[in-house]
């Protein structure tokens, strides 16, 4: 009994000796703020996945795969109207924080514009491209919605390091969602138009809310133009604008191509497998949304701090990863109907292609940070151009699964990339160490200056006292 307890002791404190240095006070307060995100989100994402499953229960196949089409044309306009300010905009906060209004304006300005393009045009071409009225009503409907997704100023709550606040908002309107959707499965009353309106009163009363809550309880919203840092904001992030566009084909390029060679039905088990990669894809979104804004940051190219980010990069991946393949494995047994059990193998696959996004948006913010943005757009574009010829080449022959092999292939592609993008640029994080060292000997040294000024004056001070008595 005792041999065992000693075990368990000894475990306990090699456990601990290797948290130990991670668990400064900045480490704490990352780790608290990600705990709440990740138990919000994964409700949020929970009712997302119900509402997933009540959709594919009460919609046909053709439907259902109409309504996921719908959904990834929106994927398009989303990173469209967004116009790769996101990231730019958390780095311009965090290094120019007196410009903060003038920033937040920048960004609302932008992509306002961006996205009621987006919407016209879309509304415009599904006009003489969409097959009937019910599917350009739905795809109009959805670029309308996109509207409110791009203006969200969700970037700003990371900027402040209030995440969970944000999260609680995402949680709650998803909630909403599911409730809704459940009272129209109950009255018979599921279909494309009812569900768009959904989806497009969701989008619209988070982004009120995500305002509402900023103003009141972060800081007051005031609009402040300049047209210089429009200027500033949108040159570097147009390169991103496009890296961003050619993010999402190696995660959805291949549902084109399965619903051409092998039609709805087949659509369905892709963009089932997309669902859950995407699922993962978001909650590798919330460690990245914590370690972001420590990038850019004082800290962000200190090499110590890199190697903790990797060690933690590596664990959080690994784990949902894990999470993400039982609960994908057991819905498709359990809960759906026998014909889904082919989306087993291409869910899995996409979800190691999903793995590497994890890791690239890590490495994507490094790359920002050290202005390397055209090295981004480089590297994602790899990884399109691998996901859509491979893509290409296997949908006719393998469907569902040859594409979700390629598509994991681009993705991992496009991470290697990147990597190889900081490595050229790792000299950074050896002079910000060189810097940071070379600021503390500074302070030493004037510490030590100055306790020696205060010994000599104690001395001085001894010695008149001697004299006197």
């Amino acid at each position: 009994m005792r041999s065992i307890v000693g075990h368990k002791s000894r475990l306990v404190s090699l456990i601990w000796r290797a948290v130990q240095p991670y668990w400064t006070d900045a480490g704490r307060d990352a780790a608290s703020h990600l705990a709440w995100l990740v138990i919000y989100s994964l409700s949020a994402q929970a009712c997302s996945l119900i509402g997933v499953l009540i959709m594919a229960r009460g919609l046909n196949v053709e439907s259902f795969g109409g309504l996921m089409y719908a959904l990834t044309v929106q994927s398009y306009l989303l990173l469209i109207g967004s116009a790769g300010v996101k990231t730019v905009v958390l780095r311009e906060s965090k290094v120019h924080e007196d410009l903060h209004d003038t920033v937040l304006t920048s960004h609302l300005l932008i992509t306002l514009t961006a996205s009621a393009t987006a919407f016209f045009l879309t509304t415009i071409f599904v006009t003489f491209v969409a097959g009937g009225v019910g599917d350009r009503f739905v795809i109009s409907l959805l670029a309308l919605g996109n509207v409110a997704v791009c203006v969200n100023i969700r970037p700003f709550f990371d900027s402040h390091h209030r995440q969970p606040l944000s999260a609680i908002i995402i949680c709650l309107t998803e909630v909403g969602g599911l409730i809704v959707i459940l009272l129209l499965f109950s009255f018979n009353r599921l279909n494309l138009p009812m569900l768009s309106i959904v989806f497009v009163g969701k989008w619209t009363l988070g982004t009120i809310a995500h305002y509402l809550a900023y103003n009141y309880t972060i800081r007051p919203i005031r609009l402040s133009y300049s047209s210089r840092n429009i200027r500033r904001i949108a040159s570097s992030s147009w390169p991103l604008l496009l890296a961003g566009i050619l993010t999402t084909i190696p995660m959805s390029t291949g549902i084109f191509f399965v619903r051409y060679w092998h039609g709805v039905a087949d659509s369905a088990m892709i963009g089932f497998a997309q669902q859950i990669a995407g699922g993962y894809v978001m909650l590798a979104l919330l460690g990245n949304r914590i370690v972001e804004p420590h990038i850019a940051g004082t800290f962000g190219l200190h090499a110590s701090f890199a190697r903790k980010l990797a060690v933690f990069a590596v664990c959080y991946l690994a784990l949902i990863l894990l999470g993400s393949m039982t609960l994908a494995y057991a819905v498709l047994t359990w809960l759906l109907p026998s014909l889904y059990g082919q989306a087993v193998v291409p869910t899995c696959l996409m979800l190691v292609g999903a793995m590497s996004v994890g890791a690239g948006m890590i490495l994507r913010m490094y790359l920002i940070v050290l202005a390397r943005e055209i090295w981004v757009f480089g590297a994602y574009g790899l990884g399109a151009t691998v996901a859509v010829i491979g893509s290409a080449c296997a949908a006719p022959r393998f469907s569902s699964t040859g594409v979700a092999t390629t598509m994991m292939l681009g993705c991992i592609v496009a991470t290697l990339a990147m990597f190889v993008g900081v490595l050229a640029n790792r000299s950074r994080f050896y002079i910000e160490d060189a810097l940071r060292e070379h600021e503390k000997s500074k302070r030493i040294g004037a510490a030590g200056t100055l306790a020696a000024e205060r010994d000599g004056i104690l001395q001085v001070n001894s010695g008149a006292n001697v004299k006197h008595d």
